[in-house]
């Protein structure tokens, strides 16, 4: 088992616990923070597999992905911060 491979099966489990967090998360900002982990370990991934399979178009994707990622976050938390549906 190779160190990329190690790397990703880490990334994935640990993604395990975010998901909890996802789903029983105490509040909104706890939801929004597991999401944002979750999208951070997935673009994480891809780009491990980019470099693994050396497929350059790959990081083109993720770089991208982590941009709309980062929109959608910021977008939400402001929503969120402005008094959104938050179910304390």
């Amino acid at each position: 088992m190779s160190l990329i491979q190690m790397s990703t099966f880490a990334i994935g489990l640990s993604m395990i616990g975010e998901l909890f967090r996802l789903l029983r998360g105490p509040t909104s900002w706890d939801r929004l923070m597991a999401a944002n982990l979750i999208a951070i370990k997935a673009l994480m991934i891809l780009a491990l597999f980019a470099y693994a399979n050396q497929l350059d178009y790959l990081l083109d994707v993720a770089l991208v992905y982590g941009i709309i990622g980062y929109i959608g976050i910021i977008l939400i938390a402001n929503y969120l911060a402005d008094g959104g549906n938050d179910h304390d």
